[in-house]
C-alpha cells in the first residue's frame, strides 16, 4: 500500500513518516521521498506492508503521478493541516484518479504522534 504524505517542502513530513514507522510493531513500513521512491516502488511494494512517501503538496498533479507509475499504486494522499486549503485544487487536479484525499488531524500532526497517525491510515484503508 502507497500513502503519500505531503506538507508545503516534505520536510516537516518526512519527520512525520519517520514517527510512524518508528512506533510501527507488526507493520513493515518504509518511507522515503517522493521523487527517490520512483526508482525503487516496485521493491519496496513488494517488501513492505505501506509504504509512506513524502514531499511538497505543489507537486502533485496528474502529469506527475503518471511519470511515475503512481497511479496503479497510491491508495491515498494525506495532506499535512497547514495545507488543507488544497484539497479542493488536489481534487480536480486528480479528479481522473480514485485517489482519496485526507487532512491529517491537526494534533496528531503537530504532536509528531506517529502511533495515533498509523491508526488513522489504517483506519481509512478499511
Amino acid at each position: 500500500m502507497l500513502v503519500y504524505v505531503c506538507c508545503a517542502t516534505g520536510n516537516t513530513s518526512g519527520m512525520f513518516c519517520k514517527q510512524i514507522q518508528k512506533v510501527s510493531c507488526r507493520e513493515q513500513i518504509y518511507v522515503e521521498e517522493i521523487h527517490e521512491l520512483g526508482n525503487n516502488l516496485e521493491d519496496a511494494l513488494r517488501e513492505n506492508d505501506l509504504v509512506l512517501a513524502y514531499g511538497s503538496a505543489e507537486i502533485i498533479d496528474e502529469k506527475f503521478i503518471r511519470r511515475y507509475h503512481f497511479e496503479y499504486h497510491m491508495q491515498a494522499i494525506w495532506l499535512a493541516p497547514q495545507m488543507r486549503y488544497l484539497k479542493d485544487s488536489m481534487k480536480k487536479k486528480l479528479n481522473c484518479f480514485d485517489i482519496p484525499i485526507h487532512i491529517i488531524d491537526m494534533k496528531t500532526f503537530g504532536k509528531m504522534d506517529g502511533k495515533q497517525a498509523l491508526q488513522d491510515i489504517l483506519n481509512a484503508m478499511i
